[in-house]
């Protein structure tokens, strides 16, 4: 629910279209509330007849909660409406709810970020793409706001800062980036001995940078110093990914050796080992730290307890899944695949809520946001 005094002449003017676009939903219904009581709704736009001069109150209801996004090889991401009355809706196909696509990278868009909700980057998307920048994008206008120049090979991987000031860029050149998402400006550069990085994700406090690297191991840096923390290491092959869990007291790391393994920040010891049936493209911590999100080349996501039994498979997709992430209030999960699809489950149930089709290519990584 939003109240904002607003001067009536002004609403006028395609307020339906204005707000629909402000917020990124196709529709949403509003109503404007007099001071004498009177109240109008989207159904009543000459509201210059009713009150020539003043104020109102307008109130604009409806969910402005649930959108997704996706990266893909086709080159491009994209915005998608993912509302509860979306998903509950039967008459409207996958493709229809895709709000806009981003386009401007000349290469595979490996990977997208959402900036979190009330902070100062809030609104914001970031993506990672094979012609070596990073781009910040404006998710509502599909404007590209900014060009991330500097890495000497593909970007893996993008992720926001807590607190939505400062973006995080992964690339197989062997360096991980800090920018400033209000300037641009380069903050910080990682150097891993010109070993590929796959993704970089920020500690919860915002001090530690966490990489997932080509050798097999996963590696905290700080961010003030850029010295080495902490090293994981036991994977025998590449990570594809590694991700805190939301306390920071743990690590989660998916590899291309079927495996993904829970660690103690504190001390770098594995805790336990998920074993799939192919890569693991990512791992992820539920939001309350109860269960273990992970996806994997056989076209399964799997939702694992904390002891390593696998609880469901998320199944559907008909190629690989890239990654499976958690809705911020834990209650849905969204996949990428290989499939050009990516599908939004029902954490409590397990099942498809949702297929979000539109993509030329495969989809290889996604968000969901409140």
């Amino acid at each position: 629910l939003a109240r904002v005094s607003i001067e009536p002449r002004a609403l006028v003017r395609s307020l339906r279209q204005l707000l629909s676009e402000a917020i990124g939903l196709p529709s949403l219904s509003f109503q404007l509330q007099l001071h004498s009581g009177v109240q109008i709704t989207d159904d009543d736009l000459c509201i210059n007849d009713i009150l020539p001069s003043g104020f109102a109150r307008l109130i604009v209801t409806g969910t402005l909660a649930t959108f997704a996004v996706t990266a893909s090889r086709d080159g491009s991401a994209r915005v998608w409406a993912a509302t509860q009355q979306l998903r509950s809706s039967s008459s409207s196909g996958g493709s229809e709810r895709c709000l806009r696509a981003c386009r401007g990278h000349d290469g595979t868009v490996y990977g997208v970020a959402l900036a979190p909700a009330g902070c100062g980057g809030g609104g914001l998307m970031a993506t990672a793409s094979g012609d070596r920048t990073a781009r910040l994008w404006d998710p509502h206008s599909g404007e590209c706001l900014r060009c991330l120049v500097g890495h000497k090979g593909a970007v893996r991987s993008v992720a926001f800062s807590p607190d939505g000031a400062s973006l995080a860029t992964a690339s197989e050149d062997g360096s991980a980036r800090i920018w400033s998402v209000d300037s641009g400006e380069l903050l910080r550069v990682f150097n891993v001995g010109g070993i590929p990085i796959t993704s970089a994700t920020f500690a919860p406090d915002s001090a530690a940078l966490l990489l997932a690297l080509g050798d097999g191991t996963a590696a905290i840096h700080c961010v003030e110093t850029c010295d080495r923390l902490q090293r994981f290491y036991g994977h025998s092959q590449a990570l594809r990914s590694a991700s805190f869990s939301l306390d920071g007291a743990m690590v989660l790391s998916a590899s291309e050796d079927r495996v993904a393994r829970l660690w103690s920040t504190a001390t770098g010891e594995c805790i336990r080992e998920l074993h799939c049936n192919g890569w693991v493209g990512s791992a992820v911590l539920s939001p309350d730290g109860g269960s273990i999100l992970t996806a994997s080349a056989d076209s399964l996501g799997r939702l694992w307890s904390l002891c390593g039994r696998c609880m469901f498979e998320l199944k559907g997709h008909r190629d690989y899944v890239s990654s499976a992430m958690f809705s911020p209030d834990g209650s849905s999960v969204i996949t990428a695949s290989g499939d050009t699809t990516s599908k939004v489950w029902d954490v409590a149930s397990g099942s498809c809520a949702l297929t979000l089709e539109g993509h030329e290519n495969a989809v290889l990584a996604a968000t969901i946001s409140h």
